[in-house]
């Protein structure tokens, strides 16, 4: 009789042990000096990158292949909204287009953009 009560309350105590252990405690204080926000006469300006110029486009044949502008001035972009009939490796384009602060790229090649106007030239 006295074995079963050592084991009840052995695992009484593992049972307290592993319950108290998940038990979170909030430790957080709250601020001692209240925020207060002072409303501005004008929003943010949302800052737009906006690009031009003229390039050729180029299949580039690595991380699964895709068609970038290289520009005459030397930067590289990689346009998220190509399409097809500009997926032309050769092709020379003037293009206008926003450069993408938050967006992100496997390609890991030039400065990605989204085209807002793109035509061919000669």
């Amino acid at each position: 009789m006295k074995s079963k009560g050592m084991l009840i309350t052995g695992i009484l105590l593992i049972w307290f042990v592993i319950i108290s252990g998940c038990i979170k405690e909030n430790k957080e204080t709250p601020s001692e000096t209240p925020v207060t926000e002072i409303p501005t006469s004008t929003p943010p300006v949302e800052k737009i990158s906006e690009i031009n110029g003229t390039g050729t486009v180029k299949f580039l044949d690595f991380e699964g292949g895709f068609y970038g502008i290289i520009s005459d001035n030397g930067e590289n972009y990689d346009p998220i909204n190509l399409s097809k009939e500009f997926q032309v490796d050769g092709l020379r384009v003037r293009f206008d287009a926003k450069k993408q602060e938050n967006v992100a790229s496997f390609h890991m090649w030039g400065t990605i953009i989204e085209i807002i106007n793109i035509e061919r030239i000669q």
